[in-house]
């Protein structure tokens, strides 16, 4: 199965390591290709929040926002 955004190499990996189930569910569970309400309330409440992302290619991006809680918009 290739889903959004593990893989074959990560597959690969988890299938060495026996986590393939774990990644499936954590792909199932939390993986989105944008943000849900929840979403929002959560990173707009937080100091500081991580987001990370990769492009097409596979590489990756990372955003460090920090401020007051309440300032960031989702």
């Amino acid at each position: 199965m290739e889903d959004l955004y593990l893989s074959r190499g990560m597959r690969r990996f988890a299938d060495r390591f026996d986590t393939r189930r774990l990644a499936d569910r954590l792909d199932e569970k939390l993986g989105r290709t944008e943000f849900t309400a929840e979403d929002r309330e959560f990173i707009e409440s937080r100091r500081l929040f991580f987001l990370a992302t990769a492009d097409a290619e596979g590489q990756p991006d990372l955003l460090v926002q920090g401020r007051r809680a309440g300032l960031s918009c989702a």
